[in-house]
Formats: C-alpha cells, sequence, structure tokens
C-alpha cells in the first residue's frame, strides 16, 4: 500500500501472467490495472500523487485528469526500461534535485 493507493499482484487467468493493479483506495477503483513490473508500480503511485486531491472518495475522472495519468505511467515506463528506477522498490524513488 501506499496511501491513498493500494498495489496488488494478480493473475490473469487466461495467460497465467502477473500484472500489478493500482486502486485509489477511498474509492475502490482502478487507477491502471496491468502493470508489468512492482517498481513501475511503486513509481507510478509517487508520479501521480501531484495529479488531484487523491484522498477524497469521489475522483473525477475527467479526460485532462486521464491523460495526465496515462503520461505519468508512459514517463515511469521509460524510467525503468532505462534503468533509472532503483532496484530495490523499497527504497525513495524520485528524490527533488539539490
Amino acid at each position: 500500500m501506499r496511501s491513498p493507493f493500494g498495489i496488488d499482484e494478480r493473475i490473469d487467468g487466461e495467460t497465467g501472467s502477473r500484472s500489478w493493479a493500482v486502486t485509489h483506495l477511498p474509492s475502490g477503483l482502478a487507477v491502471v490495472t496491468r502493470i508489468r513490473a512492482r517498481a513501475v508500480a511503486l513509481a507510478f503511485t509517487d508520479r501521480i500523487t501531484g495529479l488531484t486531491d487523491w484522498t477524497a472518495r469521489d475522483i473525477s475522472a475527467t479526460p485532462e485528469l486521464r491523460e495526465q495519468v496515462r503520461i505519468a505511467l508512459e514517463r515511469t515506463y521509460d524510467e525503468f526500461q532505462a534503468g533509472r528506477l532503483p532496484g530495490d522498490p523499497e527504497k525513495k524513488l524520485w528524490t527533488s534535485a539539490s
């Protein structure tokens, strides 16, 4: 869990492939359902935290918010594929420049 998000591993019943889902805990609604790596799921939650007031029970999934979430996921995958996410997903994933 990374409040206000839950992150859980899921197995596709047809293919048996594993993925991670990010859920908005106050509403119980999925933000993204198929993320390939846990490190990406964790970093993604860090990246979207500032997009809206996620502590609210009702989140308005406007086209603008959906697009911001899509871009955040894409950028997080780019960081992952470039090897710029830490190997230990429990470490702080994003640091501010000093």
